[in-house]
Order: structure tokens, then sequence, then C-alpha cells
């Protein structure tokens, strides 16, 4: 009987670990292909896998409790869907819906206070990511935003960038490619 549950136990390890394997080998073969990939009903358009905080492009988010997070090194895989403005805006030129997915890593959080995560278009307020409020006295100073959005998209002259922002204190972005990407995938009707 303990030789059964021995064995068990080893191919549970070797489960696990294929799983982890095979959605790395997925993820890298996505962004080292540099080509469109639909599943589903959602085509996967831009994926970003650096994003860092950045108070100087936008002089109304330009403080340490409020700024816009920047995105690098882009795997734009369908132009007539996305358009980078800036390293801090985007467009998304196509008319129809789209999910914005964001993953992120927030690090210098303060006790006690609150956190919005929010996608503005046209430096407007459009969707929320995340909000949330750390516990006082709080035992980490990171927290991982794992979230999306739907966004409509007229195709017209709208422009997005994706704002954090705090009550009172500064805090910023964990910057490892290990924790951080955007991507942005078409909503295929």
């Amino acid at each position: 009987m303990a030789n059964n549950k021995g064995a068990v136990v080893v191919l549970a390890i070797i489960a696990l670990a294929a799983a982890g394997l095979s959605g790395y080998l997925f993820t890298t073969d996505l962004l080292s292909r540099n080509e469109v990939v639909e599943y589903s009903n959602l085509k996967v358009v831009a994926v970003w896998d650096s994003l860092k905080k950045n108070i100087v492009n936008n002089p109304n988010h330009n403080t340490d409790d409020d700024f816009l997070v920047e995105f690098s090194n882009p795997y734009i895989l369908d132009e007539n869907y996305v358009s980078v403005i800036t390293g801090t805006r985007f467009s998304l030129p196509k008319n129809g819906m789209y999910k914005i997915i964001l993953n992120i890593l927030w690090t210098g959080l303060d006790d006690g206070d609150a956190y919005w995560i929010k996608l503005l278009r046209n430096n407007t307020q459009y969707q929320y990511f995340d909000y949330f409020v750390t516990a006082t006295p709080t035992a980490f100073t990171y927290k991982y935003t794992f979230s999306s959005v739907f966004v409509n998209s007229t195709g017209g002259d709208e422009y997005y960038e994706i704002n954090a922002e705090s009550y009172a204190s500064a805090f910023g972005v964990y910057e490892n490619e290990y924790y951080n990407y955007l991507s942005i995938e078409y909503v295929i009707q």
C-alpha cells in the first residue's frame, strides 16, 4: 500500500510539472511567433511584457501617487487592431469590442491607503482594472493585479492609457517581466 501512495505522489508531481511547463511553452511560443493567434472568439493582437511607472508623459498624472503605466517590449501581432502612440498611450483603430488584460505587481504600498487602477480613454476615466485598500497595519507592501476590462472601440481618434493612483502615498510598479504584462484581444463577432 505504501508503494502505491508513493507512485501516486510521483505521478501527481509529474502531472503538475507538465501542466506548468505546457503553460510556459504556450506563452513563450505565442510571444516568439509574432503572428496573430485566434482562440475561441478572441484574437490576440498585442502583448507587452515590460511595464513600469511613468510620471513624465502626462501633465495630469505626474506624481508618485498619480502616474501612468508605461509599456515597453511590444509584440504587436496585428497593426490593424492596435496602434502604439507613445510608451504610455495606444489606440484601437478597428471598430469593435476588445478585451484588455493587465497583470502587474505593485510595490511600496502603505498602511490603510486606497489605490485605484484605471483605464483612461482620452484622459478621462473609462473603466476600473482594480481598486483596493491596504490593511492597517499591512503585512505586505506588494499587491498583484490580475484583471481585464472590455472596451467598445469606435475606431476614431480615441486613445487609451492606464492610470495608477493612491489616496496620498507614493507607490510603484515592481519592474520584472515575470510578473507584469499587458495584452489586448479583439472579440470576433
